[in-house]
């Protein structure tokens, strides 16, 4: 199973919600890897990755470059990693003169998917090349939609982008499979009315769990510790509880 996580705004979390995610599921039994599609590299550093370790071995900018295969390296945490590297945004432009660029990706993915139980992508936070390769390789799209007024306009814009990849013939799989609410401050009433508002437009899609605010999730990315994952802040709770949705709504029938 491939799942794109994707959300073509920045800050709502997206980050945390794959290496979240990878982690949870990792310690439910699940074999998982997460490719690290952005040049940001956040995702590699949290899940212990510095960048001179990147460059030792096969990563995402050299992939695209045309210099290695795409090939996972298994990190400390028992999570299966394609690492990213700062020099994948320099890589992302010349793309635009390949044939088939939007399509890298899913030409490759398929050599040893059949090895994980679930595939994380995460996607850059803007609508370019990468992000195409992103949604052409997946089985299924969750998008993190930070609980705040103009989150509606962002899931629209997502999903504009979800229904040109299935109309390019890119990926008719391409579509909206779960969304999350994140950073929701339960204190705000916008906060609860932005949920509703997500929750009516688009039905079962949106996962019961929500994220709330929580230092102890920037305390994961900034340090790199994932045992805070582990702890009983309210995130990490909701985490666990998001993993499980997942699990059950996509992974169950997996061995």
């Amino acid at each position: 199973m491939i799942i794109t996580v994707a959300n073509q705004k920045g800050g709502v979390g997206k980050t945390t919600t794959v290496v979240s995610l990878a982690y949870n599921l990792h310690r439910m039994g699940k074999r998982v890897c997460v490719i690290d599609l952005d040049p940001q590299a956040n995702t590699t550093m949290t899940l212990g990755m510095t960048p001179d370790q990147v460059l030792e071995r096969p990563n995402v900018y050299k992939f695209f470059a045309g210099e290695s295969e795409l090939l996972p390296t298994e990190t400390e945490s028992g999570i299966w990693l394609v690492p990213s590297h700062i020099g994948l945004a320099h890589t992302e432009r010349a793309l635009y003169a390949e044939v088939n660029r939007e399509q890298r990706l899913a030409a490759q993915i398929g050599l040893y998917d059949a090895e994980f139980d679930v595939t994380l992508i995460d996607s850059p936070p803007s609508l370019g090349v990468l992000t195409y390769n992103a949604l052409a390789a997946c089985d299924t799209v969750i998008a993190p939609v930070q609980a705040e007024p103009f989150a509606l306009d962002g899931i629209t814009m997502l999903l504009d982008t979800l229904a040109a990849v299935r109309d390019y013939g890119l990926n008719s799989r391409c579509r909206l499979g779960g969304a999350v609410l994140t950073l929701v401050d339960r204190r705000r009433n916008v906060d609860a009315r932005t949920g509703d508002i997500i929750r009516e437009a688009l039905g079962d899609a949106v996962f019961a769990s929500s994220i709330p605010r929580d230092v102890r999730m920037v305390e994961m990315t900034e340090r790199g510790d994932l045992s805070l994952l582990d702890g009983a802040s309210n995130a990490a709770v909701a985490y666990r509880d998001l993993a499980e949705e997942v699990a059950d709504r996509w992974l169950a029938a997996r061995v």
